[in-house]
């Protein structure tokens, strides 16, 4: 491979996990503002556990889900499946009624009024921490190879 074709592929790299970064912070935030926001201001109502379950699958170890039955306002049948701390997990079994929480206009939007949900301030902060860390990388990486290709400043 040619040196421009080197500093081109080296270029997309860095703009990509700028990318990368910027949608996983900008999406952290988001997810955080629309929870804290259901959870304030949203729809509740009680749902059907159907099952419980270990995933085993995650690095940081097992994820423990719930998963449920519900009527929002409008009338519709849902049934979502999401992951609650363990000490909630611990307390459902298939048959109990667990509450959840939804947005009105978008009852696929729920989650467990118990640990559900994106909003933890910690996760949030390492999330776009990490976000941040991707872009400045990225951003690096760019920036060296104009710089050292001669076509920057």
């Amino acid at each position: 491979m040619t040196a421009p074709q080197r500093s081109w592929v080296a270029q997309v790299f860095g703009l990509f996990f700028a990318l990368i970064g910027g949608v996983m912070s900008v999406g952290s935030v988001g997810a955080y503002l629309r929870d804290t926001g259901i959870a304030a201001n949203g729809a509740r109502g009680w749902a059907r556990v159907e099952r419980t379950s270990v995933s085993r699958s995650t690095e940081e170890g097992n994820e423990y889900r719930v998963r449920y039955r519900f009527a929002a306002d409008d009338g519709r049948a849902l049934v979502a499946e999401r992951g609650v701390p363990k000490r909630v997990w611990r307390g459902l079994k298939p048959g109990d009624s667990v509450l959840v929480m939804y947005a009105p206009e978008q009852p696929t939007r729920n989650f467990p009024a118990e640990g559900g949900g994106v909003r933890s301030v910690g996760v949030l902060v390492l999330a776009v921490v990490i976000g941040v860390v991707f872009v400045g990388l990225g951003g690096g990486i760019v920036v060296g190879v104009v710089r050292g290709s001669g076509h920057g400043p």
